[in-house]
């Protein structure tokens, strides 16, 4: 019973390893980051005095306020634009961390339960000594 739950353990783990790389870093979008992010606008948006089209890359410099992206874009020019028009591209660094983190608590419980039948053996062993003097 306890090797069904292993295998089912690591075919959840390997699912879980596929799937976090498609997931968007939803963080991103509430914290600044020290490091430049690519963006990717998600409609077209138009003002006075800039235009977005849908799908243009774009690197986000910070946000400005919780509603304003100010953004860079290919061209180099500094435009804002409502936050909700952009998606931030997966992967989410966190989430496959804690995939690793799982994974490696997995493995090493695998690997403190393949060692107990030698451990169990050798405290058998030791019993009859003990008895025996």
């Amino acid at each position: 019973g306890e090797e069904k739950s292993v295998q089912n353990c690591e075919r959840l783990l390997t699912d879980l390893r596929r799937r976090s790389a498609t997931i968007s870093p939803l963080k991103l979008r509430r914290i600044s980051s020290t490091r430049p992010i690519a963006v990717e606008s998600l409609c077209n948006w138009e003002t006075d005095q800039t235009s977005l089209a849908r799908g243009e890359k774009v690197t986000l410099k910070s946000l400005s306020d919780n509603e304003n992206w100010d953004v860079i874009s290919a061209d180099g020019a500094k435009k804002t634009f409502p936050g909700v028009c952009f998606l931030i591209p997966p992967p989410d660094p966190d989430a496959i961390d804690k995939v690793e983190l799982l994974g490696n608590e997995l493995a090493d419980i695998k690997k403190r339960r393949a060692a107990l039948p030698a451990s169990l053996k050798n405290h058998k062993s030791d019993v009859p000594k003990v008895q025996q003097s």
